[in-house]
């Protein structure tokens, strides 16, 4: 029989195992859908606002790699290497370099390089205060780093986008469970099954509350 801290600590890493997988599913959707240009627009945007006469092809193809990367495939070294070139790349705009590293980290996330993805949202929330996924990305961050209430300040400022907050509610529910507050936590994976209802995590986290 285990102790009860080998207990609790088991706990934890099952809890992280199905955040990183839960993390992987959806920022895989949502970084798809946060309204990114594809590479011949923001280049085309790029080359005009700054003089450059034109951009190669392969530094497009990169950015596509880069952003349109599934964070749930086994391609995530290529599109990692093709985040990290497209910053090589002299873009003028902040807030697509803040998606770029925002990208690259939850990269970085889901190949379980947690500081690495920590400097990749960090610097990505200096370019662009209002990058959410970013401030969600910190938030994940947190919670792999049993920063529990650090966490939940990180997701609870991720709360005001419609299009992130099911991530940021789900997120604050794995930091309240772990921290003890079973209560806060299963009101927040009710409160994102209610607003992503085709979203399986949440609702797989109210039916183990229910079986417990």
């Amino acid at each position: 029989m285990r102790s009860s801290l080998s207990v609790g600590a088991f706990f934890e890493v099952t809890m992280k195992n199905k955040l990183k997988l839960s993390v992987v599913l959806f920022a895989s959707f949502t970084c798809s859908v946060a309204g990114l240009a594809s590479a011949n627009e923001v280049f085309a945007d790029s080359s005009m606002s700054s003089g450059l006469m034109s951009v190669d092809s392969r530094a497009a193809q990169d950015l596509d790699v880069c952003l349109s990367a599934d964070l749930s495939s086994s391609a995530l070294s290529r599109a990692k290497h093709a985040c990290t070139r497209s910053l090589k790349v002299s873009v003028p705009s902040y807030a697509l370099r803040s998606k770029i590293l925002t990208k690259r980290g939850f990269i970085q996330l889901s190949d379980g390089k947690f500081k690495r993805a920590c400097r990749d949202f960090s610097q990505a929330i200096k370019l662009d205060a209002n990058n959410e996924y970013a401030v969600l990305g910190q938030g994940f961050t947190a919670v792999m780093d049993a920063d529990y209430q650090g966490a939940a300040k990180f997701f609870n400022a991720g709360m005001s986008d419609v299009k992130v907050k099911p991530l940021a509610l789900y997120g604050r529910a794995m930091a309240r469970e772990l921290s003890g507050n079973v209560r806060g936590a299963y009101a927040d994976y009710k409160a994102a099954a209610v607003l992503l209802p085709a979203w399986n995590a949440p609702q797989n986290e109210l039916v183990r509350f229910k079986a417990g």
